[in-house]
């Protein structure tokens, strides 16, 4: 498989995390977004219990919501890292909306989210 970056927006809670673990495992390049200051203290323990280290992933602040923000925060990461091949969003509720159709990726998100939240809903494009 390709290695792509994949950015993870919302990627520093538990489905987040779990999400980053996998794709990183897979081979890909991830960057966790997150959005409030001292959240990603967690993500960044799990990380390095999971032996996955800077060679593999990052770290970007931004407001998802806001348009200007997020468009910076695209900017850095592919500045700092390359294009963006790989979007997944997670939101509060637990939903995931992924972005390109690649269904090794697909059966890994639907392996993911039922263990880390009942009722979460995923959405493919």
């Amino acid at each position: 498989m390709e290695r792509r970056v994949a950015l993870v927006t919302g990627g520093v809670g538990g489905i987040g995390t779990a999400i980053c673990k996998r794709l990183a495992a897979d081979g890909h390049f991830v960057v966790a977004n997150y959005a409030i200051p001292g959240s990603e203290e967690r993500w960044l323990e799990a990380m390095a219990a999971a032996k996955l280290n800077g060679s593999s992933t990052a770290l970007a602040f931004g407001d998802v919501t806001d348009f200007e923000a997020m468009g910076e925060m695209v900017r850095r990461i592919e500045a700092e890292h390359g294009a963006i091949g790989i979007v997944c969003r997670v939101f509060r509720s637990g939903r995931l909306t992924y972005f390109p159709g690649d269904e090794r990726l697909r059966r890994a998100v639907r392996e993911i989210a039922p263990r880390r939240q009942a009722g979460a809903r995923l959405t493919f494009r």
